[in-house]
């Protein structure tokens, strides 16, 4: 995950735990997109929100200070301009003695990284009218369990969701001007690239090589630059990033 410069005056205790907690979910979304590569975005946010639901209690990292971290799901939700600005929304704060000396708030947009082949898992109005019945659907490929398939990721991947020109580009940065918050994506990647994945699995497992790609978080005015001047639904890819 990307890193921002750090408030002064907050002890490094509880810069350590912050770092943790994130390290934590970079490591849990990471390997979910691994092992089921063709998962839809929205599953990715869930698991995002899972982990850190696990740490919403206040935690006295130290005598003197004390963090607490609260996460809300805003996915589907439409925010400024009939769209939306971002699936998940963070608020921290630090307290010192007697009184809460630090609090920040992200608003993350997320986009996940699709494969060159194969299906992608997609939600769409006819999932929420069948209900629990869709995921039972012989006729759905992407879900069968008799499906073979081979997920390919590479730096010339792209993030489909995301377009030059679209109109929640427009939005987001509509909304960055005429607001004091900031938006950033959140890009979802498998545990390193270039990178295969066959399913079925032999099994469903951590990867025990270095985690080298996962969740990057880069802000949206950066992002918003590099798309600048791309033909109207350009899609960017890992390379465009710069990873």
């Amino acid at each position: 995950m990307a890193s921002t410069p750090v408030p002064t005056g907050v002890p490094n205790d509880v810069v350590e735990w912050v770092k943790d907690a994130f390290r934590g979910c970079n490591v849990r979304v990471s390997e979910k997109l691994t092992n089921v590569p063709n998962c839809q975005e929205e599953s990715l946010d869930q698991t995002w929100i899972e982990h850190f639901s696990r740490l919403a209690s206040p935690v006295a990292v130290s005598p003197s200070g004390t963090v607490k971290v609260e996460t809300h799901y805003l996915g589907g939700l439409h925010h400024f301009g009939n769209w939306e600005i971002a699936d998940i929304g963070v608020l921290l704060f630090i307290r010192r003695g007697e009184r809460v000396t630090t609090s920040k708030v992200a608003l993350l947009q997320s986009k996940r990284l699709y494969p060159t082949s194969s299906q992608v898992r997609e939600e769409g109005i006819i999932d929420y009218r069948t209900g629990f019945a869709r995921s039972a659907d012989p006729e759905d490929l992407r879900m069968s369990i008799a499906i073979q398939a081979e997920y390919e990721f590479n730096e010339d991947c792209r993030y489909n969701a995301l377009q030059a020109n679209s109109d929640q580009v427009r939005s987001i940065s509509e909304y960055e001007r005429d607001n004091s918050l900031l938006v950033y994506y959140q890009f979802y990647n498998p545990w390193s690239l270039p990178f295969v994945q066959r399913i079925p699995l032999s099994e469903y497992a951590t990867p025990s090589s270095e985690l080298t790609h996962g969740v990057t978080i880069l802000p949206a005015s950066r992002i918003h630059g590099l798309l600048t001047g791309k033909q109207s639904g350009y899609r960017p890819t890992v390379k465009d990033l710069g990873r």
